[in-house]
């Protein structure tokens, strides 16, 4: 159980934004000139708590603040250029990103995924077992810090920044921002499993090319040569020394990846003005820096918004191998108010671990710059863990939660 006055706590921060009085402006960031350049600067922050039968990693108010700086010019030609900048920082329950210790495999053995002495990470979300979990109280990171030239014909980006399949993916329908069930920035229990987005390439220095949106379609292409950055939610980590209970010092395998080549195709169109359908198509292809992953690592990825007068429906698909994921959510929106269910599933057959969960939710705007949302949602696990006599078997865990979000866009 989360401490009693971390919910107090966030009460009084949600109804301090209750009262907070609505204004006219619909502006969401400064703007600003220097030079040739318009400046335009924005930040979000989001501040999260929960209780429940499963215990959280750790006590604490979880807080997500994403922050960005956008620099542009015009020549006198009409083409597009200047450089954008993202940073983020996030104090969350121990998570390495989205990787987390999966399970209670303590020992190196046949029964727990490992190749020799070093212990496999999966390549498309970062989680493991058999290691203790990062000891972190809050991360930091520049997820962009890229240079783009934009024309008739679209765009070409260089620089630091998220690959062809993020750029496209579709937002999952949900009520809440951070504390969405499919790979929600935030986690107050510690142990979501569920993530559809194709993101293994991370936040890496690359190539992009995007053309312009014709009849609703737009392409999207890069190019990384080494994916080996992390943002605060993505983490392609190098090989990292850990401690195991019982052992020795050992290795934990990399999921770095070499050579990462991405498409991805978007619609997005508006049928007799009452209908939008939005739908993207993203495969990633790359090379695991570590041989401790045999072959190469291939991932698709679908995803179908479907809006309607106040209704919104989505669904998302992921395929990467070890890992399978889906989510579907419905969102009803009245007035200021928004009410929506999610329900998602997972399997990892690398970790041995699967995941089913279901997430009911509601949250308000508040004026032009605030939200507050609640959440109640249960998850079903089922994990591998060693017995007494050192063979592997699944357990379970089954647990609901309460959830609270309140955030704050400028």
């Amino acid at each position: 159980m989360m401490r009693t006055t971390e919910i107090l706590f966030s009460a009084l921060l949600l109804s301090a934004l209750a009262a907070t009085p609505s204004t006219a402006t619909t502006q969401s960031s400064s703007i600003d000139t220097f030079g040739p350049f318009r400046i335009e600067a924005g930040a979000d922050l989001s501040l999260a708590a929960g209780a429940g039968d499963t215990d959280p990693v750790s006590d604490g108010l979880l807080v997500d603040l994403d922050t960005f700086l956008d620099a542009e010019a015009i020549t006198d030609s009409g083409l597009r250029w200047g450089a954008r900048f993202r940073l983020r920082a996030q104090r969350d329950h121990g998570r390495s990103g989205f990787a987390d210790r999966a399970g209670d495999c303590a020992l190196a053995t046949s029964a727990c995924p490992v190749s020799g002495t070093i212990l496999l990470r999966s390549l498309a979300t970062g989680r493991y077992v058999s290691a203790p979990r990062p000891d972190e109280d809050g991360r930091v990171a520049l997820e962009s810090a890229h240079v783009f030239v934009r024309g008739g014909w679209g765009e070409v980006r260089a620089g630091l920044g998220p690959g062809a399949a993020s750029v496209e993916a579709l937002p999952g329908v949900s009520a809440m921002r951070t504390l969405r069930l499919d790979g929600g920035a935030l986690d107050p229990g510690g142990h979501a499993a569920i993530r559809t987005a194709n993101t293994a390439s991370g936040f890496s220095p690359r190539l992009l090319v995007q053309s312009q949106r014709i009849v609703g379609l737009r392409v999207t292409a890069s190019f990384a040569p080494d994916a080996d950055a992390c943002g605060v939610d993505t983490c392609n980590a190098a090989r990292e020394a850990v401690v195991l209970p019982g052992t020795t010092l050992t290795a934990l395998s990399s999921s770095r990846l070499e050579n990462a080549a991405e498409l991805a195709v978007s619609f997005d169109h508006t049928f007799a003005r009452e209908t939008r359908i939005e739908a993207a198509l993203s495969v990633l292809h790359a090379d695991p820096a570590d041989p401790a992953h045999a072959g190469d690592h291939t991932a698709w990825q679908v995803g179908v918004r479907v809006e309607r007068d106040s209704m919104l429906f989505g669904l998302s698909l992921l395929d990467a191998g070890d890992y399978a994921a889906m989510s579907a959510g419905a969102a009803l929106d009245r007035g200021q108010w928004r009410f929506g269910v999610e329900a998602g599933l997972s399997d990892d057959s690398l970790i041995h671990e699967s995941q089913r969960a279901v997430q009911f939710a509601a949250s308000r705007l508040i004026g032009d710059h605030a939200l507050v949302g609640f959440a109640i949602r249960h998850e079903d696990t089922r994990f591998s863990r060693l017995d007494a006599s050192g063979q592997r078997r699944v357990d379970t865990r089954d647990g609901v939660s309460v959830l609270l979000e309140a955030g704050l866009r400028y």
